[in-house]
């Protein structure tokens, strides 16, 4: 795959993954970590997990959870099985080589599963867990086909990092919809009913084309764009005149001004919940939580710290379902390692949970995190 076709896609996808994806710390003390460092003692951070399985997020042996960083019991998924509530992490087994793309959790490092061809899109906002099957959707681009296009596959799941590397690993990965002869946007819907498709290619001038699985289209406004799907047929959009809350009858409801201005500049990470939208916002070296709920009101809901701008580079970030954010963190001291940062909404500190420094099997330059809607 060209730069040029990353990039497009990248841009193309952002606005669904909103972290993203594609896309934040914890109250400090006992297992807070201290940043651009190993964590201390109960961080749970330092990749010495049992043996590895195809089974992302559990052990090989009886146990049905692992305990993360946060504390909280995080349950054993049977393959290529994922929770849409939890964060995962999408990395390399050998950075700068093509093909060699691996998944794994902030709570178990040592879990790894691959199975990405070449051509795979490596863009964290290019995939997302669909509730529907709780199975990982991605992009996949086939240089072979009509002079090249995008498919959306289900990631089928063909090792781990303990065997070599997997031949045609996407054979066995189930393609769901096609085909995009340009870049392609997809969502997954919060309520199950499976995903959303755009081709750059069905967009004249500022109105897209949103086709479900089903064949189904979605109406949006001209000028609208889609942002995230929501709960009950709802969905979050940009208009000219900013975000909206579109019900499932096409009624738009603008969000109140919150005081800060929302914008795709400026959005960190987006989360479906019941009563609306989570959404995050980077400025000033802080992030911000706000909740627009489907009537349009909006409430700011506090602030997630950030270590200092002067250790860190702020990556893509990702909210799980109980709120937690989570951001990728790229280190300007000792070359440049990465680390993953957890808080709670209003925590004085963050927690380091995964640190290249730990030498876990999945290196993150380059990739992120991804979760469900």
């Amino acid at each position: 795959m060209t730069a040029r076709e990353r990039w497009f896609l990248t841009i193309w996808s952002v606005i669904a993954a909103g972290c993203g994806g594609r896309s934040i710390r914890e109250d400090a003390g006992a297992g807070a970590g201290t940043f651009g460092s190993t964590p201390g003692a109960g961080a749970d951070v330092t990749g010495k997990g049992g043996a590895a399985s195809t089974s992302l997020g559990g052990s090989t042996g009886g146990d049905s959870s692992t305990t993360g960083a946060d504390g909280l019991p995080h349950l054993t998924a049977p393959p290529a099985v994922f929770d849409p509530g939890e964060v995962y992490v999408w990395g390399s087994l050998d950075v700068g080589i093509c093909g060699r793309d691996a998944l794994t959790t902030w709570w178990d490092p040592e879990q790894v599963q691959t199975g990405f061809a070449c051509q795979t899109s490596s863009s964290p906002h290019a995939s997302v867990i669909d509730p529907q099957g709780d199975q990982l959707v991605y992009a996949q681009f086939h240089a072979d086909l009509d002079g090249g296009v995008w498919q959306l596959a289900s990631f089928t799941p063909d090792g781990d990092s303990t065997n070599s590397y997997p031949t045609a690993p996407a054979a066995n990965d189930p393609i769901l919809r096609g085909s995009c002869a340009r870049d392609l946007k997809f969502w997954a819907d919060p309520s199950g009913r499976g995903t959303l498709l755009s081709c750059a290619d069905d967009c004249v001038a500022s109105a897209c084309r949103y086709v479900w699985q089903s064949g189904e289209e979605l109406s949006l406004p001209l000028d609208c764009q889609l942002l995230h799907l929501g709960f009950d047929g709802r969905a979050l959009v940009n208009c000219p005149r900013g975000f909206a809350i579109q019900d499932a009858d096409g009624n738009l409801t603008r969000l109140d001004d919150p005081g800060y201005p929302f914008s795709l500049r400026n959005q960190g990470a987006t989360r479906a919940t019941p009563q609306g939208f989570w959404i995050l916002l980077k400025s000033n070296a802080q992030l911000e939580r706000y909740s627009a709920d489907f009537d349009g009101g909006v409430r700011d809901d506090g602030v997630y710290p950030l270590p200092s701008l002067a250790d860190f580079t702020l990556e893509n970030c990702a909210l799980d379902a109980r709120g937690a954010a989570y951001c990728l963190v790229t280190l300007l001291a000792a070359d440049g390692p990465h680390q993953i940062v957890r808080t709670e909404l209003g925590a004085s500190s963050f927690t380091v949970v995964y640190d290249e420094n730990a030498n876990p099997p999945v290196k993150l330059p380059g990739y992120g995190l991804f979760t469900g809607p």
